[in-house]
């Protein structure tokens, strides 16, 4: 394999891994309406979601990161994902919106991981005008998922109700925990 093919394997890897934090933080902001009605609360307090995702998201960064350096980077983010994935499931399968927000909590608790190791993987490869690459690349990805993940969000819950977004979410994240394991080489 050539070394561009590698630097872009490599990216995509990171970009995946940066994709479910992203895409997670943005998805459910069109069926906030149906998730009112069926948790029989208001619309804003969904706002409390956002909270409960971001202030475990970037508080875990400050563990995932120093514990990644003793460790190694893909314990770390195999760990993450699968605590991303207890989360997801929760949220997926909330009975009520303490739990929904529980879920919400646990899924950035997990999915801090993607955040510490989206610089850090690409500083332990490259250097110089590589890692400007791997920078650039991954920033592309970092703007374009959350994007994304409202339109997808909003076709699903039209079409299939509002948690079929956190069912794809949780697909995709098992999708990435499979592609982090068998993908994924050690830095």
């Amino acid at each position: 394999m050539s070394a561009y093919a590698k630097l872009i394997k490599f990216t995509f890897l990171i970009a995946l891994l940066t994709a479910v934090g992203q895409m997670t933080q943005t998805m459910y902001v069109p069926a906030i309406g149906q998730m009112a009605n069926e948790f029989a609360v208001t619309p804003g307090s969904l706002q409390a979601v956002m909270a409960c995702y971001l202030i475990p998201y970037g508080l875990s960064q400050f563990i995932y990161g120093p514990i990644s350096d003793r460790l190694g980077r893909k314990p770390i983010i195999l760990f993450g994902l699968a605590v991303y994935m207890l989360g997801t499931l929760a949220a997926l399968f909330a009975p009520s919106y303490m739990w929904f927000l529980a879920g919400s909590f646990i899924q950035g608790l997990g999915v801090g991981c993607g955040g510490a190791m989206a610089r850090t993987l690409g500083r332990d490869r490259y250097d110089g005008p590589e890692l400007h690459k791997v920078n650039s690349l991954i920033s592309m990805s970092i703007v374009f998922s959350p994007l994304l993940a409202p339109l997808l969000g909003g076709l699903l819950a039209e079409n299939f109700g509002w948690r079929s977004s956190y069912l794809f979410l949780a697909l995709f994240g098992m999708a990435v925990i499979i592609t982090m394991m068998t993908g994924f080489k050690e830095t």
